[in-house]
């Protein structure tokens, strides 16, 4: 089998059906669509066993005039969280390559030839495109492809792009993974955490790969609601931002990583800037929160690098108190702005 697609699913009766329809109208043949059910409390499972025939636990094959499609659908009673049904899907894929898919998301009919296409022809362990964004609130559709003019690079210089690069470079939606690779590194995603799991995941990846290819288009589709498990997670989760920034920082320390020493300033500089921010912004008890991550050695450190000109000013005012210990009046002046 060439693909395994794994989509995690949570609550999503309303969604699933178009992403999982979305996958069976791929113009490519011979893969497989794991559906993982997180627990869900809503008719997402119902709606997938009414939906296609296939009762939880079982699996069935599609065949149609140009292509065959397998499809299983998995579950369990308890919210484990997406880390969790992700690792399940690559537990029980079967593909020489693995794909994942967002179940409140959905993906072009081109989506797994142009990735799988693109990783054969230049026998790559990577394969990476960009996403179109649409935000439903908005009625507002934006193209985003890779910002990286090559069509391939080193595993190296895949590795260094976290050091700079910010864009759909954590995003395992818009990637197809070697499985094997996977699987003899024993990659996993970090369970119980709700932000920034797949970044981690593709850095972890990044150390045990020889090239990625970059594919231009943009054929998978992200869409945006206010209520997305995406858009919750990513609101204001301050320490996993950290605990993030800390794993490149020690990682280049501890393997003499050459970068782009500047951009690797601005990037420290201006996500630990944003995620202070939030905090003060979120937290009734942000004073003690910040007192604990300034007491840190590293983050003393980081504060002290140089930022960008291109950072905003409010952020630099920001950086400019922590660094001279002016917690309380950064605070103050914040609490405002919100007010």
């Amino acid at each position: 089998m060439k693909v395994s697609v794994i989509i995690p699913m949570h609550n999503s009766a309303s969604t699933i059906i178009r992403c999982v329809d979305s996958l069976l109208s791929q113009v490519f043949d011979d893969f497989e669509v794991i559906i993982v059910d997180d627990g869900s409390t809503d008719s997402s499972v119902l709606t997938v066993e009414e939906g296609y025939g296939l009762l939880c636990g079982n699996t069935k094959t599609f065949h149609y005039a140009d292509s065959t499609v397998t499809m299983t659908l998995l579950g369990y009673k308890d919210n484990q969280g997406v880390s969790y049904a992700r690792n399940m899907g690559i537990e029980h894929a079967q593909g020489e390559w693995l794909a994942f898919v967002d179940s409140d998301d959905y993906v072009r009919e081109d989506f797994l030839s142009i990735l799988y296409n693109a990783a054969i022809k230049n026998n790559a362990d990577v394969a990476w495109c960009g996403y179109t964004h649409i935000n439903i609130e908005q009625s507002k559709e934006t193209i985003l492809p890779v910002n990286i003019k090559q069509n391939l690079i080193s595993g190296m210089d895949f590795l260094r792009l976290f050091y700079t690069y910010s864009e759909g470079l954590g995003s395992m939606c818009t990637k197809i993974y070697r499985a094997n690779i996977i699987r003899d590194n024993n990659i996993r995603l970090e369970t119980g955490r709700k932000h920034g799991e797949d970044w981690n995941f593709n850095f972890s990846v990044a150390q045990h790969i020889e090239s990625v290819v970059i594919a231009h288009e943009s054929p998978y589709v992200y869409v945006f609601r206010k209520d997305s498990s995406t858009a919750i997670a990513n609101c204001g989760n301050t320490e996993n931002k950290i605990k993030s920034l800390k794993r490149i920082w020690d990682y280049r320390i501890a393997n003499g990583l050459n970068i782009d020493y500047p951009a690797f300033e601005h990037k420290i500089t201006s996500e630990l800037a944003s995620a202070f921010y939030i905090t003060i912004q979120q937290h009734p008890n942000a004073k003690r929160i910040m007192e604990l991550y300034l007491a840190d050695d590293w983050i003393a450190s980081a504060l002290q690098l140089h930022t960008s000109p291109k950072l905003p000013l409010k952020f630099k005012a920001f950086l400019w108190l922590l660094r001279h210990g002016k917690l309380e009046l950064a605070i103050r002046i914040i609490s405002t702005f919100k007010k």
